[in-house]
This record gives structure tokens, C-alpha cells and sequence, in this order.
């Protein structure tokens, strides 16, 4: 399925950069790849991480047993999460 939407973006604006977008997220809006450049801030809660576009918009990730909030964050700001592969 996210395999589909990627073709999808890429045959309706060209050739879309992926590595300027997040990875698709379930957010209150549905699925959602996240623009990191138009990201003005983050906040992070024990249960969800609330992105804040330039545009005003804004996106509620809820955490889940499977997200880890140091990956979403390290992939929001487009940084590497250097505590994967810690033991």
C-alpha cells in the first residue's frame, strides 16, 4: 500500500524527492508523509508527538507499542537515530 502511494506522488508531481518527506505516519488526517522542510517545531508527550507546519497546519502522531519516539523524532528532523543497533 505505502509502496502505491509513493507512485502515486511521484506520477502526479513529477519526480518528488523522497528523502524530503518523513515516512508515512498514521496521524489524526489519515496516512501522512511529512514534509521535513516544512516543519516548524515538534512536541513529544508520553502517548503522542504533535508536528507544526510553517503552514499552520498540524499533525498528531499517536504513540504506539511498535513507535518508538526517538525514530519518529530522529526521521522528523531528518537526522540519524544513533541509538539503533545499541545494546
Amino acid at each position: 500500500m505505502i509502496t502505491d502511494i509513493r507512485s502515486q506522488l511521484k506520477n502526479m508531481a513529477g519526480r518528488v524527492n523522497m528523502n524530503h518527506f518523513t515516512q508515512p505516519y498514521t496521524t489524526d488526517a489519515g496516512v501522512s508523509f511529512i514534509c521535513r522542510d516544512a516543519i516548524a517545531a515538534f512536541t513529544t508527550t508520553e502517548d503522542e508527538i504533535t508536528v507544526h507546519l510553517r503552514s499552520g497546519t498540524i499533525f498528531t502522531i499517536p504513540i504506539s507499542d511498535d513507535l518508538d519516539i526517538e525514530v519518529i523524532t530522529s526521521d522528523l528532523t531528518g537526522m540519524p537515530n544513533f541509538s539503533e543497533g545499541e545494546d
